[in-house]
């Protein structure tokens, strides 16, 4: 069977090579990878992210990635989706 759960960095080979040979385990990326991978999104000036504004979206993020219930998540997903600071930026990945 394997694991339930496997937490890996975001490395593409890794990641094919385990859902080979553990098809039914849930993928998680470790939460500092998804930080990372948040802050160079929002510090990429292709992404056009005034500077002024980074740390706080970054900190929105940060706070909705350390919830502990399902509730505390739902209040901070509501929090950032509503925040002025995120309408600003229609182009962040995390917005539909």
């Amino acid at each position: 069977l394997g694991p339930r759960l496997i937490m890996t960095d975001d490395a593409a080979t890794e990641i094919s090579a385990l859902k080979k040979v553990f098809p039914e385990s849930i993928h998680l990326l470790c939460i500092w990878h998804v930080l990372t991978a948040n802050y160079r999104w929002i510090w990429n000036a292709r992404h056009s992210i005034q500077q002024k504004d980074r740390s706080n979206l970054h900190n929105l993020f940060r706070k909705l990635l350390y919830t502990k219930t399902e509730a505390e998540y739902d209040e901070e997903m509501e929090t950032l989706l509503e925040s002025d600071l995120v309408a600003k930026y229609p182009q962040l990945p995390y917005i539909d």
